[in-house]
C-alpha cells in the first residue's frame, strides 16, 4: 500500500473516483495533473468491508494526511471524498502540487520546466517519442529548456491531463487523445523514470 497510497489500508489499497477535472468516476486508479501544476489522485480497488470498515478508512487517511501536514507545514492535501460500493473502495485525494504527492505518497515525481528539472538533478539520456509521428526530441534538444515541461513519475500509473503531451519516453503509452497516457516500467527497469513533456 502506498503511503504509498495510504499505509493504512495495508492490505487492502483503496481510493478514489473524480474523472478530476469533469467529476466523472474513474474505472480505474488515475492521476489527474493539471497544468497549474494541482494534481488529484483517483484510486479504485477491491475492498472487503468485512476486514475493515468505511469508518476506520476513512479516519486512518485523515490521520495520515494530518501527520504529514504536521510536518509540511506548507503542504495541501485534502480527502475530496470517499465511497465504497460493489466491494470497489474509491477515494478521491486532492494535492497542491506534485511535490506534496511525492513527499505524501513517498514515490519520486516532479513537474516543472527541464531546466528545474535539472537543476534538481534529473537527466534526459536517449530520445523521447513524438505523439504527432514527428521525429523524437533528444536531450541536446532539450537541455536548458524553459519553453518544454516534464512530468516525471516512477511508478506505473494511468495519468489524465489538461495539456497535450508531445513527447514521452518508451515507458509510456499515450493514448490518441493525447492527453491520457499509461505508464509502464518493467520490473527489470524498476529503477527507471517516466517522462512526460509538454509546453508551458
Amino acid at each position: 500500500m502506498k503511503n504509498k497510497k495510504i499505509a493504512a489500508l495495508v492490505l487492502f489499497t483503496a481510493l478514489l473516483a473524480v474523472g478530476c477535472g469533469k467529476k466523472d468516476k474513474a474505472a480505474e486508479t488515475t492521476l489527474y495533473i493539471e497544468k497549474n501544476g494541482e494534481v488529484t489522485e483517483a484510486i479504485v480497488e477491491s475492498w472487503d468491508e468485512s476486514f475493515f470498515d468505511e469508518k476506520d478508512l476513512k479516519s486512518d487517511i485523515n490521520d495520515e494526511i494530518k501527520d504529514f501536514k504536521s510536518i509540511n507545514k506548507d503542504a495541501s492535501i485534502s480527502m475530496e471524498n470517499l465511497e465504497i460500493e460493489d466491494k470497489k473502495a474509491r477515494v478521491s485525494m486532492k494535492y497542491d502540487s506534485i511535490a506534496s504527492y511525492s513527499g505524501f505518497n513517498k514515490v519520486d515525481a516532479f513537474q516543472g520546466t527541464i531546466s528545474e528539472a535539472q537543476s534538481q538533478g534529473y537527466t534526459f539520456d536517449g530520445e523521447y517519442i513524438s505523439t504527432d509521428k514527428k521525429p523524437s526530441i533528444t536531450v541536446d534538444e532539450l537541455d536548458g529548456s524553459n519553453k518544454y515541461c516534464v512530468v516525471i513519475l516512477s511508478e506505473n500509473q494511468k495519468i489524465s491531463t489538461d495539456f497535450k503531451i508531445l513527447y514521452a519516453s518508451d515507458n509510456v503509452k499515450v493514448s490518441g487523445n493525447k492527453k491520457t497516457a499509461d505508464i509502464d516500467i518493467k520490473k527489470e527497469d524498476a529503477d527507471s523514470l517516466a517522462y512526460i513533456i509538454y509546453k508551458k
